[in-house]
C-alpha cells in the first residue's frame, strides 16, 4: 500500500480554501488564538483496502471540525458544513492517486460550552495509486 495521506490532505485543504468565504480559514493545526469561525483538519486515518495483493489501494477517512465561539451554538457552522459537504463529497484531484469511491459520512452538530467544536464532518475515500 502506498500511503496517500499527504496527497489527500493537500487536496482537501485546496478544496476547502477554494470555496470558503473570506474570514473562514482552514487550519491543519489551529493556532492558540485562531480567529472564529474556522475549519480544522483534525485527522486522516489510512488503512489497507483489505483486498490482499490484488489491489494496492487504501481507504482514507478524513475528519474536519467546524469551530466557532461558544455563544453561537451550531447556527454559525451549519452553512459552512453544507458547503463543505458539497465540495468534498466528490472525486477530488489527489496527486498520484485515483479516487475510486468517495462518501460523506453522517455529519454531527453539537454545542459544547467547553469546546469550540460545533460540528464534525467525516469523509471516506477509496484511493488507488496511479501507475
Amino acid at each position: 500500500m502506498i500511503d496517500p495521506a499527504d496527497a489527500l490532505q493537500a487536496a482537501v485543504v485546496a478544496a476547502v480554501r477554494a470555496l470558503t468565504n473570506p474570514g473562514v480559514t482552514i487550519y491543519e493545526e489551529p493556532p492558540a488564538k485562531a480567529v472564529y469561525p474556522y475549519v480544522s483538519l483534525s485527522g486522516i486515518v489510512v488503512t489497507d483496502d483489505g483486498d490482499g495483493d490484488c489491489y494496492l489501494g487504501s481507504v482514507a477517512e478524513v475528519t474536519l471540525h467546524l469551530c466557532d465561539r461558544a455563544d453561537t451554538g451550531t447556527k454559525g457552522v451549519k452553512p459552512i458544513g453544507k458547503r463543505l459537504l458539497a465540495a468534498l463529497d466528490t472525486e477530488l484531484t489527489v496527486a498520484g492517486f485515483e479516487v475510486v469511491v468517495h462518501e460523506a459520512l453522517p455529519a454531527l452538530y453539537a454545542a459544547d460550552p467547553e469546546s469550540p467544536v460545533r460540528g464534525t464532518l467525516r469523509f471516506r475515500y477509496d484511493l488507488a495509486p496511479i501507475a
